[in-house]
C-alpha cells in the first residue's frame, strides 16, 4: 500500500518532498499548472479528477455536519 500526500501548490508539493515524500495526489486543475515542472520529478504522482470539488460546486461543506433535509444538500441536488 503507498501513501499518497494530497498538494494543492508548489508549497505543499515542496514540503511533501521535504519531508521524504514521493507519493503525491494532485488535483487534475492543479496538474495542468505544475507539469513539467521540477518540482515533480522523481515523484509517483497520482492525479485527482476533481469529482468532489465539482459535485460540490466549490461550496466548501463539512460533510460529517449534514443530512440529506440539510438546505445545502437540497440547493446542490436542485443545481445538479
Amino acid at each position: 500500500m503507498k501513501l499518497f500526500l494530497g498538494c494543492t501548490s508548489k508549497r505543499e508539493i515542496y514540503q511533501a518532498r521535504k519531508a521524504g515524500g514521493r507519493n503525491i495526489l494532485i488535483s487534475y486543475a492543479y496538474f495542468k499548472k505544475y507539469y513539467p515542472a521540477n518540482e515533480l520529478s522523481g515523484c509517483c504522482v497520482m492525479l485527482d479528477s476533481g469529482a468532489y470539488s465539482a459535485y460540490t460546486l466549490g461550496i466548501k461543506i463539512d460533510i460529517n455536519e449534514l443530512s440529506d433535509d440539510d438546505p445545502i444538500i437540497q440547493e446542490l441536488k436542485e443545481k445538479a
